[in-house]
């Protein structure tokens, strides 16, 4: 984990509202100048939360992307894939991927947004979208789709488990302050 501060912590918590405002904002008709670099300046502190890598932080995206971790399961051509994410986005995701697939082929990819307990049974929940494959990485082992035709119900449902996940490691970080 990272060495943030209670107080950095806190600033970060205070500022997800303005940050959620201005991402919703962006990406429905994008930002003015002044918008865009304080979208940028609060995304950097978000992703300090996740121990996100220097070139995660400095690549321009369409929309927030988060190193997320969760279940993903894809169709190409009949042949199924099981695989985990690498980071998700509103616009894409991209998983580990240890087989050799072409740039824009057209896949069903579906996600698994959460879990839950429901009577001491696991309870999941998935969204489908269609993808097409805009990056390979054969060093890497990953792939990265493109979301193709996403309704606004699956865009919110995305957005909300984004901003799910960063209050969580919010939650994580000043958990593990309280106990130092």
């Amino acid at each position: 984990m990272s060495n943030l501060t209670p107080e950095k912590l806190y600033k970060i918590q205070a500022s997800l509202p303005e940050f959620r405002a201005l991402d919703t904002i962006r990406n429905r008709k994008g930002l003015s100048t002044n918008d865009k670099q304080q979208w940028s300046r609060l995304y950097a502190e978000l992703l300090t939360l996740f121990d996100a890598a220097p070139d995660f932080q400095e690549e321009s995206r369409k929309s927030l992307r988060l190193p997320i971790r969760m279940r993903v399961n894809f169709s190409i051509n009949r042949e199924q894939f099981f695989t985990m994410s690498h980071d998700l986005s509103v616009h894409g995701i991209s998983v580990n991927c240890h087989h050799s697939v072409p740039l824009a082929t057209l896949a069903s990819v579906e996600i698994g947004i959460q879990s839950s307990r429901l009577l001491g049974l696991w309870r999941s929940r998935s969204v489908k979208i269609p993808g097409k494959i805009i990056w390979t990485s054969e060093r890497h082992n990953r792939i990265a789709f493109e979301f193709d035709g996403i309704s606004t119900a699956q865009r919110l449902t995305i957005e909300d488990c984004l901003y799910l996940q960063m209050e969580n490691q919010l939650s994580l970080h000043i958990e593990q302050e309280r106990n130092i």
